[in-house]
């Protein structure tokens, strides 16, 4: 498909998965409302930044990153946009004809794209004279501002965030990009050369089969997280096959050395040993569920679960299938848990207390996070310490649970266990960006204090001495984990229990349930108020 990226066209790009219920547009003529530069993290350009990671995480992950990042761009170039179009495939219910013309609203996408996949209230029927431009060509323009930017609330809208669009919303959001393709400067527009158009291709497949001998891996979600850390730390044993990204733009243009695939899920015919997921959070326990029923291991990025429903599913599936579970909770391996257990003086389900403060970078306005799907940063961001504190105190049953929502947005959790555990937890975004995500950490048994900060410096305090310090590259706790996890897989041997499963996210799950109710956050619906997207 052809798209315009960093002010290329080029046609090296996968079109986006169309579900049933969706309408694939040959686009004829598109016009950008505005750019959108609030939906993904974008770091600046700092020689300081550079230098604060790098002390941080080496050179060699500084480098990782940046890579990653840069890599990035063309992802981050998204557009609210408008245009006319000719429908290709018309989807179930939607009321169009393939070849029918169609005035749409882009909500989150290209610069320009050969093709569009939108749902039917993004979509409308037009007469094919209000369509411009000549075969051969796509028309590109700017669509003139206008005092009500009735677009404003759809700018961003994903079909993945649990943002329902209101038939009435549709209606109105079509009227208004006709009325904005009426202000376009059609003379300043230009003519994007469109020989003849692409074949829909949803699916690149690699040029060679994956190597005999060797697990064959099915990544879902190729962000940064999947660039940086699972990518790195495959083992030779484990071949990368197919590579599942919903977005074209993350996609490299003409890539071959995996399958590539815009669907959100494996196709029925794809056969995979290992599957690796790290996409939208409300993905992962419906993509873990479906990889054990196909008798895969399925590594599981954080959280494992965002609803009671999706925990049920993913225990039914641990339960009654071959397949074996494996959470990348990475607090789990970090080498500083057994340096602890020595200098705190516990054994397996002694009581550890555990108190963290966590620092998190504010997120983008549109930032995937903030879907309602995606849940609070409960889920999102404090899962990692609640099932680590968990995780130290073998699972002990939960005696009580409390929440706490300041006026600024900060969560103080405090949490009970059976065998006289006590965790306090404070999640913010205010404060310093200097390193990312930062946090400190106390643990307490036996008169001995172990202090963690960063998951990279160690202090062990008794009653009157430093007992240890240590210091570790924070990136050694990701590379243990995969190692371990590897090491599993590879012999055999069983992953996450259902029991731990259901400890971790029990919890989790108890402690959003009480943040929805303090802050009475429901699903917004797009014709309810504007801004219910962000």
């Amino acid at each position: 498909m052809y798209a315009l990226s960093m002010h290329r066209w080029s046609d090296r790009r996968l079109d986006e998965h169309r579900s049933p219920a969706e309408v694939r547009v040959a686009v004829r003529a598109w016009a950008n409302l505005r750019r959108l530069d609030d939906l993904y993290f974008v770091r600046p350009r700092s020689l300081r930044l550079l230098w604060n990671y790098t002390r941080e995480i080496g050179p060699a992950a500084t480098l990782a990153k940046v890579v990653s990042r840069r890599r990035e761009r063309a992802r981050n170039e998204k557009y609210a946009a408008v245009g006319y179009g000719v429908v290709v495939e018309p989807g179930d219910a939607s009321g169009l004809d393939a070849g029918q013309p169609v005035a749409f609203l882009a909500p989150s996408h290209p610069a320009c794209a050969e093709r569009v996949v939108l749902p039917a209230g993004l979509v409308a029927a037009v007469d094919a004279a209000e369509i411009p431009g000549a075969p051969g060509a796509i028309l590109l323009g700017q669509a003139a501002e206008a005092g009500d930017r009735w677009w404003e609330d759809l700018a961003g809208w994903s079909p993945y965030s649990g943002v329902e669009l209101s038939a009435d919303r549709g209606v109105e959001a079509m009227r208004g990009a006709v009325e904005a393709l009426g202000r376009v400067d059609g003379p300043r527009a230009r003519r994007l050369p469109l020989a003849a158009p692409s074949p829909v291709a949803e699916r690149r497949e690699a040029a060679a089969p994956t190597a005999t001998g060797r697990l064959r891996g099915a990544l879902f979600g190729y962000g940064n997280y999947a660039k940086t850390n699972i990518l790195r730390n495959l083992p030779a044993a484990v071949a990368m096959a197919v590579i599942h990204e919903v977005d074209p733009a993350q996609i490299p243009p003409g890539d071959t050395s995996v399958a590539w695939d815009t669907r959100p899920r494996p196709r029925a015919d794809e056969a995979f040993d290992v599957a690796f997921i790290a996409g939208f959070h409300h993905t992962h326990a419906p993509l873990a569920a479906e990889a054990l029923r196909r008798g895969a291991a399925a590594v599981v990025e954080k959280p494992a679960v965002v609803d009671e429903a999706q925990l049920v599913e993913l225990l039914d599936a641990m339960r009654s299938t071959r397949g074996r579970l494996f959470t990348c909770f990475h607090r789990r391996y970090s080498p500083f848990n057994e340096l602890a257990a020595v200098d705190l003086g516990t054994r397996p389900g002694d009581p550890i207390s555990y108190h963290a403060i966590v620092f998190e970078v504010p997120l983008p306005a549109r930032h995937w996070y903030r879907w309602p799907n995606s849940k609070s940063r409960v889920v999102s961001n404090g899962s990692h310490w609640l099932d680590h504190f968990l995780h130290l105190n073998a699972w002990s049953p939960v005696a009580e649970a409390g929440l706490a929502v300041g006026p600024d947005g900060t969560l103080n959790a405090s949490v009970s266990l059976d065998n006289g555990a006590f965790l306090t937890l404070v999640l913010t975004d205010r404060g310093s960006p200097r390193l990312g995500v930062q946090d400190y950490v106390e643990l307490r048994a036996g008169g001995v204090t172990v202090e963690v900060v960063n998951g990279a410096s160690y202090v062990a305090k008794g009653g009157d001495r430093v007992l240890r310090r240590r210091r570790v590259n924070k990136i050694t706790t990701y590379q243990r984990m995969y190692k371990s996890i590897f090491a599993r897989i590879l012999d055999g041997r069983l992953g996450d229990t259902p029991e731990s499963l259901e400890a971790s996210s029990g919890l989790i799950l108890e402690l959003e349930r009480l943040y929805q109710s303090k802050t009475r956050r429901e699903v917004p619906e797009l014709a309810a108020a504007r801004g219910a997207s962000t």
